[in-house]
């Protein structure tokens, strides 16, 4: 059986599931078309200055549906001053793994 969550808890539910630095795997649509798969966290602080993303929202950017994570694919890889954030949107999200269960995502 395919397990469902619904796509307005999706930021809720990976808050709850992943708390603690916990890494989860999420694919979805980028802006040009192409499917994106990441395994990602939340919370890292490693890198952070303090400067861009000002006046955001904790990791939630209101309004555009994207959510800050750190890219552990991207871990160590040098990006330009990127680093390893990146952002997930959550209007295409296809499907999430957290905790060996995988959950796809509906509207």
């Amino acid at each position: 059986m395919i397990k469902t969550i619904k796509r307005d808890e999706v930021v809720d539910f990976i808050r709850k599931e992943a708390k603690g630095g916990k890494m989860f795997a999420v694919r979805f649509t980028k802006k040009d078309g192409s499917i994106r798969e990441m395994t990602c966290r939340l919370g890292v602080k490693k890198g952070v200055t303090g400067r861009g993303r000002k006046g955001w929202v904790k990791d939630t950017v209101k309004g555009y549906g994207l959510l800050g994570v750190y890219d552990m694919n991207k871990e160590g890889e040098i990006a330009g001053k990127k680093g390893a954030f990146r952002m997930i949107n959550l209007k295409t999200l296809i499907n999430i793994k957290v905790s060996g269960k995988e959950y796809v995502v509906i509207d």
